[in-house]
């Protein structure tokens, strides 16, 4: 329930309704697969649901696919699946509650971010990034909005920190 997967299917049954057809993709497994299934399949939406995927099988994943959505309803602190998503030249579509929204998602550029817990809203952020007019240099925008958050940025962030903090 926390990440959300419910508002998506909903979301999905709404571009259906408008003539769309998406295609979803769960990676991952939980207590709500059967009702997720049940409900896709109730609205006509097309889903697939790979179940759990090593981290190793993640790029090509990502590599297929049109956009990455992580709509979480809470506790998604950062959600590091939006760095690795945006590292492929992926445009995300993520909720309020995702820690690295603000951060992260450039909306002109990128991605969108929609209210937490609105499947109208994720709906209406669907649009924008599968149908909206991307420019084709998406790609290169995505890859670069995550690029000043490595581990190399991040290490030198601590580094700096520990000085100030012996001054």
């Amino acid at each position: 329930w926390r990440k959300g997967p419910d508002l998506l299917v909903e979301a999905a049954g709404r571009l259906k309704r408008d003539g769309r057809d998406p295609v979803l993709v769960f990676c991952g497994s939980g207590e709500m697969e059967n009702s997720l299934r049940e409900r896709a399949k109730e609205l006509g939406v097309k889903a697939l649901f790979l179940g759990f995927v090593n981290q190793s099988g993640l790029s090509e994943i990502y590599h297929a696919s049109d956009l990455m959505v992580l709509p979480s309803r809470q506790g998604e602190t950062w959600g590091l699946v939006v760095n690795e998503a945006l590292l492929h030249g992926l445009p995300v579509v993520v909720s309020e509650g995702v820690g690295s929204a603000p951060d992260l998602v450039r909306t002109s550029e990128c991605g969108a971010i929609f209210e937490t817990g609105k499947v109208a809203s994720l709906a209406e952020g669907l649009k924008k990034v599968c149908f909206g007019g991307f420019a084709s240099e998406r790609r290169g925008a995505c890859r670069e909005a995550v690029a000043k958050f490595s581990t190399r940025s991040a290490a030198q962030g601590i580094v700096e920190a520990v000085k100030r903090i012996s001054r």
